[in-house]
């Protein structure tokens, strides 16, 4: 995966989520510099996603069919916001409950 070029949407993008999961931004910008990660672009195709997430693109679409996911189309293309992949993440059950 190529890296891509942090604009201020992206930064906005990383911001929320960082916020959303309680951890504040300059520790999540440290923790992607020393994992050596990009940043996220603020839109990922499915393939993107599953490969940030951890999940099939099966799973990723089965949970937009549930409602779980939200998923924006443009043409034939798929693409899944940021913020809205990492709400879902979260949205998950944790192991074990």
């Amino acid at each position: 995966m190529r890296k891509s070029k942090s604009g201020p949407e992206e930064l906005a993008a990383l911001a929320r989520a960082a916020a959303m999961a309680g951890i504040s931004e300059e520790h999540l910008a440290s923790l992607l510099r020393a994992l050596r990660l990009p940043v996220p672009p603020i839109g990922l195709s499915m393939k993107q996603a599953a490969a940030f997430s951890g999940l099939s693109r099966a799973e990723l679409y089965e949970m937009k069919r549930e409602g779980l996911l939200p998923v924006h189309k443009r043409g034939n293309r798929s693409v899944v916001l940021w913020e809205d992949l990492w709400a879902a993440l979260h949205a998950l059950p944790l192991a074990g409950d």
